[in-house]
């Protein structure tokens, strides 16, 4: 009858031993073994089978930097656009409100006064819109301005990014020498 690594020893295929749970004293005991049997050959579990793998920067970085990107022009050419169209749009009504108060205030001509009032917030109130907006900012040259805000702002963000994950790479470098 064959006891312990022996045994054990026979049952593995001739590959080789990959064993990283085994104890310190059997590795040992199976090191001596397979040094006297020249069939089986004992090597090392690499140290890259760990169960935590490392941590891949560069991925993780571009992956975010995607999300972000996305978000980032989400907001420069929807959410920005709302928010000015509904504060000029506030104005719009903070105006036509004083116009009619002043409407009441004139004895002749009210009813035209106030006519006048309406027509000029109707008017007003469609030509605030997004579509206008965007027509606005074209005819003011400001077209460069939005792609330099949505564009050149996350490029700017990504290299500041970059030179400081190197720069900190380098330093931790240093340290490991």
């Amino acid at each position: 009858m064959i006891n312990g690594p022996e045994l054990w020893l026979r049952m593995v295929p001739e590959e080789g031993l990959h064993m990283p749970y085994l104890s310190k004293h059997l590795r040992r005991l199976l090191i001596t073994v397979d040094k006297s049997s020249a069939s089986l050959k004992w090597s090392e579990t690499p140290r890259k089978q760990i169960a935590i793998k490392k941590m891949n920067l560069n991925k993780g970085l571009h992956r975010i930097f995607a999300i972000a990107c996305g978000i980032w022009f989400f907001y420069c050419l929807v959410i920005i656009p709302y928010q000015s169209v509904q504060s000029q749009k506030d104005s719009i009504i903070r105006l036509n409100t004083l116009e009619i108060k002043s409407c009441s205030s004139v004895k002749i001509g009210h009813e035209e006064c106030l006519k006048k009032a309406d027509s000029d917030f109707h008017r007003l109130f469609e030509e605030a819109g997004i579509g206008n907006f965007y027509a606005e900012i074209a005819k003011e040259d400001g077209l460069l301005l939005i792609v330099l805000l949505v564009i050149g702002v996350p490029i700017f963000v990504y290299v500041i990014t970059r030179v400081f994950i190197s720069t900190t790479r380098w330093v931790i470098a240093g340290f490991k020498e």
